[in-house]
């Protein structure tokens, strides 16, 4: 991920026909952002800033589900590049450690 970086998260039932049902709707209530003064999320999706995304869904024990999505200015693949370190990071369980977040 390169330039400017953000994430959107979205908790709660994804109950859906199909998983893509499931993720227009979370992403649909992030860009609503209803309830939220701000309505960061929105800012966030719609900022010009951001030309690539990634999503992922996943099962949470408290709200049903979870939706988390990526942003960035731009991506490289890193194949072959990524470092031992990186590779044993990956494999490990749980979140990856927190590194400061740039804009």
């Amino acid at each position: 991920w390169h330039r400017a970086r953000a994430s959107v998260v979205h908790f709660g039932r994804l109950a859906a026909a199909s998983p893509g049902d499931a993720l227009d709707a979370a992403l649909t209530d992030l860009v609503i952002d209803d309830g939220s003064p701000e309505r960061g999320h929105r800012e966030v999706l719609f900022d010009a800033d951001y030309a690539v995304a990634g999503a992922a869904v996943a099962d949470h024990p408290e709200y049903g589900a979870v939706l988390v999505v990526e942003l960035a200015g731009a991506y490289d693949d890193d194949g072959p590049s990524i470092s031992r370190r990186d590779r044993e990071a990956r494999e490990t369980p749980g979140p990856p450690p927190l590194a400061a977040r740039e804009r």
